[in-house]
């Protein structure tokens, strides 16, 4: 459903370091506006209109230029700086990089200071920056429009990005829109709905001051001079900017589950070979017609990066395209670009979820068929082998099998009568429920010993664990702590978490798992135990929490040493 896709993982937040960024960036555009001034003194292209309107307004002259098609935001706030105007913009930056951490914070908490740079060194934001255009303050108002979850000051930015460029209305309908998605409630339909109109009361004024601007200049948009600012139907520019979707999900593009290819080679029971190959038959078919894959991709982006992208498509069908006009849809694009191949699976695994919950339970239905048969086939032949069994123990075997096939009979019933997997309110702990019998059952049929024995044999169950991304239960083997719950192996280094105490499993693997749960829009916890963590796992090494065990009980057993010394005494 769209209301789940446009849910955000994180709340936004802003640190105090944000504007330490913030003020070094704001000193180098100062060098930069400097040097600019230097070479060009002069007022240069567009600024010829912005500079000569605020010097008018600097004059008490509050006269508009029919020639300039934007509001007066920028030139009301620049007055005092007549003469400087650029460096306006010097000052701006020093809020533009808070803006965009505390938009990358909504998405991710990792490289948050990188992103930043890299949306604030963007060469056409950079570029234009250094002149007196409207480009910086229009962005940094509706970033700061989207990061702000109450409606009241979020309409206030957004209010003052309508003031510097009107065609701002766009992006405070997203917001809007998203905030009643966001707060939709199934069970109370009407009145979630009436609330959240109660709550967006600033933006329902904002558009009907906007209706009211529209019908006061002739149902027209642009300010002033409108020929230059004509939309016209340009079918071509489709062709190669609709392309340019697919740097939204990179992750798709990532093959992940080859291994799944040399399964049948390695495994000497093919009926179980075919039965895995067949659950990733489905996910490995759809790359073969190329438009299917890239509407599938399209349709699988979540829908806040990708509703500016769109609009992005739609503004530049223009006559002549105006890089400048269209700054705000890339920082917002860039917002959810991953920083690793770790980061991009993680990154696709929420919108991936639903389809593999299809999988999943179609996946444990067929190998539950499968180990009930080999079960029944063992028992058929120790039945053969010892014809002087007891009649009793041969009776409640037969009940046995009679209980185990109407169990499955029903199961599968059900999921044919339902069609559709039923509603998952812990959709961790059922995830975790299918890969346990997975690996059950894949042990009971490619028998166990020999399957963990040799690294190339783990890949098959490596694979299904990163496919499937859920804990599992964990099960001790010959190593001094148990294997790791998530890879399956000895863990390199084993870790453990602060509360329960136990084995999770290898640090990497551990962090791979914290990460994923951010992804997914969850609450990052233990696998185990499901104690919550913060921004950072709260495990240590084993080694550490056996010392720290030994310690404590050394500390009991010596109280209790002094304690009965102590009543000896008496």
């Amino acid at each position: 459903m769209l209301e789940d896709r446009i849910k955000l993982p994180f709340s936004p937040q802003t640190r105090k370091s944000d504007f330490i960024l913030g003020a070094l960036f704001s000193s180098i555009h100062v060098l930069l506006t400097t040097i600019v001034y230097h070479y060009v003194p002069d007022p240069y292209m567009d600024e010829i209109f912005h500079i000569g309107q605020t010097r008018s307004y600097c004059a008490g002259k509050y006269e508009w230029n029919p020639m300039i098609t934007t509001p007066p935001a920028l030139y009301i706030l620049s007055i005092p700086f007549c003469g400087y105007e650029r460096y306006v913009n010097s000052i701006l930056m020093f809020f533009a990089i808070p803006a965009f951490c505390r938009f990358r914070r909504m998405f991710s908490r990792d490289d948050v200071w990188l992103t930043a740079s890299v949306v604030g060194c963007l060469p056409i934001l950079l570029q234009s920056s250094v002149l007196f255009y409207t480009d910086l303050l229009s962005l940094i108002t509706v970033i700061w429009g989207f990061s702000i979850r109450s409606p009241i000051p979020s309409a206030f930015f957004f209010t003052l990005a309508c003031l510097c460029r009107q065609t701002n209305i766009i992006w405070a309908a997203i917001y809007g829109i998203g905030y009643l998605f966001t707060h939709f409630n199934k069970k109370h339909k009407f009145w979630s709905i009436f609330q959240s109109l109660l709550d967006l009361w600033p933006f329902e004024f904002l558009a009907l001051s906007f209706a009211t601007f529209i019908y006061w200049n002739n149902y027209q948009i642009v300010l002033g001079d409108a020929k230059a600012h004509q939309p016209k139907f340009h079918l071509a520019q489709f062709f190669y900017i609709y392309f340019a979707h697919m740097d939204l999900s990179p992750e798709e593009l990532i093959l992940q589950r080859a291994a799944f290819l040399r399964i049948e080679q390695e495994r000497k029971d093919a009926e179980m070979a075919r039965t895995l190959q067949q659950r990733e038959a489905e996910e490995r078919a759809e790359p073969a017609l190329s438009p299917a894959e890239i509407a599938r991709i399209l349709n699988e982006v979540p829908a806040q990066p990708q509703i500016p992208a769109n609009f992005r498509n739609i503004e530049e069908i223009n006559e002549e395209i105006d890089i400048l006009n269209h700054i705000i849809p890339r920082p917002t694009a860039t917002r959810r670009r991953p920083n690793n191949a770790v980061g991009a699976r993680a990154q696709g695994e929420p919108d991936a979820q639903r389809r593999r919950i299809r999988l999943d339970l179609d996946t444990q239905r067929r190998t539950g068929d499968i180990v009930t048969i080999g079960a029944s086939s063992d028992e058929d032949n120790d039945e053969e082998e010892s014809e002087d069994s007891d009649s009793s123990l041969s009776s409640d075997n037969d009940d046995d099998n009679e209980v185990r096939e109407g169990n499955a009979v029903a199961t599968s019933s059900s999921d044919e009568e339902e069609g559709v997997p039923r509603e998952i309110e812990n959709f961790a702990e059922q995830m975790a429920n299918i890969h346990e019998r997975l690996r059950v059952a894949q042990r009971n049929t490619l028998n166990a010993p020999p399957f963990f024995g040799r690294p190339f044999q783990r890949a098959g169950i490596r694979t299904l664990q990163n496919t499937l991304n859920t804990p599992a239960v964990n099960v001790p083997r010959d190593g001094q702590y148990g294997e790791c719950t998530l890879c399956f192996e000895e863990p390199a280094l084993p870790t453990g978490c602060n509360k329960c105490k136990q084995l999770i499993g290898c640090r990497a693997c551990v962090n791979t798992w914290h990460s994923s749960a951010y992804s997914s829009a969850a609450i990052p916890a233990c696998p185990l135990c499901r104690h919550r963590w913060n921004l950072r796992p709260d495990v240590r090494e084993m080694a550490l929490i056996d010392a720290e065990k030994r310690r404590a009980h050394l500390r009991r057993r010596s109280s209790s040493v002094g304690n009965l010394r102590i009543r000896n005494a008496h």
